[in-house]
């Protein structure tokens, strides 16, 4: 992971974190999903099946890796959200954007399944938006190859890694992590039948449906209740819900219910869905080097100047978070670092809080200030008081990533007087304590006037640095 740099969360889930990223040394940005490792098997899954995959409509995997504590999976960076967050902002999609999200599901899902690949937990929530709107599908973690048993891969991934321990137990465990939701599960497999090229289609149908409609075809908050109404109850015509809004084409409902059709022997296939009509021909036209039908996009008829087509590059290209560099060694996003403490009792002056201290009075201020120069300027080299300096260092850790009381101390002669003790200081321990004071105002300071001593800083660090590694 050190070929990465770190940026912004960009999303979260079930014991995942999702992280936007860029590869040093170029302008690459990726996504990178950290993982808790009780997921190895879904992880492992998604990699094994999508590895060799490179397809426009299915996010791209890169690398993945492996440290003490997560699974890391670098993958394509799509921009735009989900689906799901798409339909929950507009609520419902005008037909002709169904249509257009609707060739791309498609052609996505086409290509899954011609690999041999069944997706099997079809979700708005696994559905990512590229920046230019190409819908890619995405967590591949219950997909599973054509007549594969998901749970014994699951159980066989998980025993390797347990030692083999406890496989039956680790088996029945595993039944209940590769089922998706229900809310998009076609009938034959809530009966109990295996996902199919027939199932996944169904799960395609309630896609189309929620997005003109805003809600799936089949809902309710009770389980059984839901179960009811996959197996039994009569598919209603979607309806936007805004009443205002045109009502469905009928090529678009006679598309619905031939994907929604609960007896899988008589849902559409692939041959009627690729040539119906709703498409307007989008699927007529065969790929010169593929016998399969792909869609035939036209370019749209705009102009750009080359100013504003410049200006669209900047947009797209930066944002004020790439500019700040997180590496992801030492990252609290990634890696809890221990609260710094202090004993009040040994601080021998006021405990102020940050808070406390932006609104000292002058006097107040400057009375507090010579304190912690005379504590930190003692030249007594036993034990208890280099305890008392350490501790007084702790202290001033916590405060100092205030912005304005960090802006305050580094214009005052408290740094001086940290310069002072990280040349001489004999004891590492005060150096460091020291070094890392002075690195928390430099990084929390909102002004940095001209006589701040910036350049002896940086050498006393580089010369404190070449001095530990000698050492050791």
């Amino acid at each position: 992971m050190e070929n990465f740099i770190l940026y912004e969360e960009i999303g979260k889930g079930s014991k995942t974190v999702v992280y936007k990223g860029r590869r040093k040394g170029t302008i690459n940005f990726v996504a990178i999903l950290c993982t808790d490792k009780c997921k190895r098997p879904e992880i492992t899954n998604w990699v094994r099946l999508t590895h060799e995959i490179k397809h426009k409509n299915i996010v791209t995997f890169h690398e993945w890796y492996e440290t003490s504590n997560h699974l890391w999976l670098v993958v394509e960076l799509c921009t735009g959200g989900s689906l799901e967050l798409v339909i929950a902002q507009d609520e419902h999609l005008p037909e002709d954007v169904v249509r257009e999200f609707g060739i791309d599901l498609v052609t996505g899902l086409h290509h899954i399944h011609k690999l041999g690949i069944l997706f099997c937990d079809l979700s708005p929530g696994k559905i990512l938006l590229e920046g230019p709107g190409t819908l890619k599908y995405s967590n591949f973690s219950l997909a599973k190859a054509e007549g594969e048993n998901l749970e014994e891969f699951f159980a066989l991934v998980a025993s390797e890694e347990g030692g083999g321990d406890g496989e039956n137990i680790q088996r029945r465990c595993m039944r209940s992590r590769v089922k998706g939701s229900p809310i998009y599960t076609a009938p034959e497999v809530i009966k109990g039948m295996d996902f199919s090229i027939a199932s996944d289609l169904w799960s395609l149908g309630c896609l189309l449906y929620e997005m003109f409609s805003g809600r799936p075809p089949f809902f309710s908050e009770s389980f059984s209740d839901l179960v009811e109404q996959i197996l039994y109850q009569e598919l209603l015509p979607p309806t936007p819900k805004d009443s205002t809004l045109p009502e469905a084409s009928p090529e678009f409902v006679n598309l619905l219910d031939g994907l929604l059709q609960k007896d899988p022997q008589k849902r559409l296939t692939w041959a009627g869905i690729l040539q119906h009509s709703f498409w307007k021909e989008a699927f007529t036209r065969k790929d010169r080097d593929s016998s399969i039908l792909v869609p035939f996009f036209q370019v749209k008829n705009s102009y750009l100047s080359q100013q504003d087509m410049e200006s669209r590059m900047k947009e797209l290209i930066y944002t004020d978070a790439d500019l700040i560099v997180t590496p992801i060694i030492d990252n609290p996003k990634i890696m809890k670092q221990p609260p710094i403490r202090f004993d009040m009792k040994m601080l021998h002056l006021p405990a102020y809080t940050a808070e406390k201290l932006i609104f000292l009075k002058e006097h107040d201020w400057h009375d507090f200030l010579q304190q912690v120069c005379s504590q930190l300027d003692t030249t007594e080299k036993n034990t208890a008081a280099l305890r008392a300096k350490l501790n007084l260092l702790c202290y001033l850790c916590t405060v100092a990533n205030h912005k304005e009381v960090a802006t305050k101390l580094i214009h005052s002669q408290l740094l001086p007087l940290l310069i002072q003790q990280l040349r001489a200081a004999p004891n590492w321990d005060i150096r460091a304590k020291v070094a890392r004071v002075i690195g928390l105002l430099a990084s929390h300071t909102i002004e940095l006037q001209e006589n701040v001593p910036v350049s002896e800083v940086i050498f006393l660090f580089l010369l404190s640095y070449c001095e530990r590694r000698i050492v050791n």
